[in-house]
């Protein structure tokens, strides 16, 4: 992409780069030249230059693996969740580690990996180093606060006839529902019935 000026000397330059692009950049370039402070003064002198540039332009980039809610860059997750990252622009020797909290990561070189959040409410930070940098994605893990029971429609007083029976479908909605539990299990227990006799 363009933008690159030439800012003084020694020879220097910068540049703007779109957030989505990664990768290894080059570019040649030229334009004005204005003496430095300190420098001989006078109007600007215009000298055609070019310069070959080469950098690594890499970003962290996470995406949760459920799709449901629609945020899949939120760093906030149900316990159990998990997320993708990529180092996106580099290649596979990417060392990744989880630097601070609770959760697992699989595997731990490559351009990607993937966190696992831990099956209790937890913070956790999965860190990337790559070519003697480092780039850090922070996550917190929610437990479950309450739960919603729907009853399926036609589904009422499920009775077999001749047996002491009763009953409905229902469908479970786990909270918060800003984040997904589908790697949790839920389990009814048991409870007592009366029978009450005509």
């Amino acid at each position: 992409p363009g933008g690159f000026i030439w800012v003084g000397g020694p020879a220097s330059w910068t540049g703007t780069i779109p957030p989505d692009f990664a990768g290894v950049h080059n570019g040649s370039f030229s334009g004005t030249y204005q003496p430095p402070p300190g420098g001989t003064g006078g109007p600007p002198h215009v000298y055609t230059w070019e310069a070959d540039t080469k950098a690594d332009v890499v970003y962290l980039k996470t995406e949760t693996e459920v799709t449901i809610p629609a945020d899949r860059t939120r760093k906030k997750l149900g316990v159990g969740e998990k997320v993708t990252l990529t180092l996106k622009g580099a290649d596979n020797s990417v060392a990744w580690s989880l630097s601070s909290g609770s959760g697992s990561i699989d595997p731990t070189s490559g351009s990607w990996t993937k966190f696992t959040a831990h099956e209790r409410a937890s913070g956790a930070s999965v860190t990337a180093a790559y070519k003697g940098k480092t780039y850090t994605a922070n996550f917190s893990a929610v437990e479950p606060s309450g739960v919603m029971m729907e009853r399926e429609p036609g589904t009422t007083n499920w009775h077999i006839n001749g047996t002491a029976s009763a009953g409905f479908k229902g469908r479970p909605y786990i909270t918060p529902n800003d984040v997904s539990f589908i790697n949790i299990e839920i389990r009814e227990q048991s409870c007592i019935g009366i029978g009450i006799l005509y």
